[in-house]
């Protein structure tokens, strides 16, 4: 084959420190937005970024110079800098350590997309520990609950 092609969408999930609800309306958006800009930057050619006050969902491409951690870890480093730097009172920010991340494929896009743009509903009746729980079961993802959310 003369070329290299490649299509991989991923959805991301991750939280604050201790799930701290850190990311409350107003402050949410500059954040989610921020992340997007970041995302961009590194090669995202497409990008949903949503989520509530204690974790980020990110639908995105993934560059073909990137792996899943080091996307995810530019992100939370920038994000972090950046919040420590300019949004007052977040000096002391932190995200948590893990991450979850799915892949999917394009038939599968506009349900993911919609499923993170409503995050502010769905969250109304379902905690983030059962949602992370349930996308690590869809998965077939193992964990032991006693180190699961840290």
């Amino acid at each position: 084959m003369a070329g290299s092609f490649h299509s991989i969408l991923l959805h991301i999930v991750f939280s604050t420190h201790q799930r701290r609800p850190f990311l409350i309306p107003g402050r949410r958006e500059l954040v989610f937005a921020y992340i997007a800009g970041i995302l961009r930057r590194l090669g995202c050619d497409f990008v949903v970024v949503n989520g509530h006050v204690e974790h980020v969902h990110v639908v995105c491409s993934l560059p073909a110079n990137l792996s899943p951690q080091e996307l995810v870890r530019r992100v939370k480093s920038s994000s972090s800098k950046w919040l420590h730097e300019e949004v007052e009172g977040l000096q002391d920010f932190q995200w948590q350590r893990g991450y979850a991340a799915f892949s999917f494929s394009r038939r599968q896009l506009s349900p993911v997309c919609r499923y993170v743009e409503r995050q502010e509903d769905h969250h109304s009746t379902t905690s983030f520990e059962e949602e992370y729980r349930d996308f690590l079961k869809l998965a077939q993802i193992e964990f032991d609950d006693r180190y699961l959310l840290g």
